[in-house]
């Protein structure tokens, strides 16, 4: 059997990526990080939304009811999808970067992992 397939947005975004599927609402939430923003679509009832993040998005996850986990570009926020509040859960210390392969001088010496892949210095 062949998997159904529809388009979910007519228009384009810059970088789609991290499709959520909450099944608790039915809902399908995505971002687009270079455009900061996060997308939500009830399939049912064809209502879209879409909020701004602080920052570029890498990946969103669930958390407690109408909440969302942002991996953002300056630290972890969560996103009250009611009102649209973005809450700052975890920021790094000032002039610290949460790129790994910036902060090389802050690691002892060794490989380095990122998404899954292993670099040696």
């Amino acid at each position: 059997m062949k998997p159904a397939m529809h388009l979910v947005s007519e228009a384009p975004d810059l970088l789609s990526e991290s499709p959520v599927w909450d099944h608790r609402s039915g809902r399908l939430f995505w971002v687009d990080g270079t455009a900061r923003r996060v997308h939500g679509l009830d399939p049912a009832s064809g209502e879209r939304r879409q909020w701004t993040t602080p920052s570029m998005v890498g990946s969103i996850a669930l958390a407690a009811e109408s909440r969302l986990v942002c991996d953002l570009a300056d630290g972890i926020w969560m996103l009250d999808l009611t009102s649209g509040a973005f809450d700052p859960v975890f920021r790094p210390e000032s002039g610290h970067s949460r790129d790994p392969l910036r902060r090389r001088q802050d690691r002892p010496a060794g490989p380095l992992r990122r998404s899954g892949h292993r670099r040696d210095r």
